[in-house]
């Protein structure tokens, strides 16, 4: 959570907020970068996502 902040705050001038989401909906886009889903290669941020996501070992992980 390095760049959205241990809670979830985001940097008001470049992170969104992740919390804002529904959990179903994160979990899902966690798997999607996990997986190369969905992001299309003009998307920086989709692109920094993907490491990151990859970096979750387990769907356990994903769901914590």
């Amino acid at each position: 959570m390095t760049c959205h902040g241990a809670n979830g705050e985001g940097n008001t001038l470049l992170i969104p907020k992740n919390c804002r989401f529904k959990r179903l909906v994160c979990e899902r886009q966690l798997h999607n970068f996990k997986n190369g889903i969905g992001v299309h290669q003009k998307d920086i941020y989709g692109q920094q996502m993907r490491p990151m996501a990859m970096a979750l070992a387990s769907d356990q992980a994903i769901r914590m």
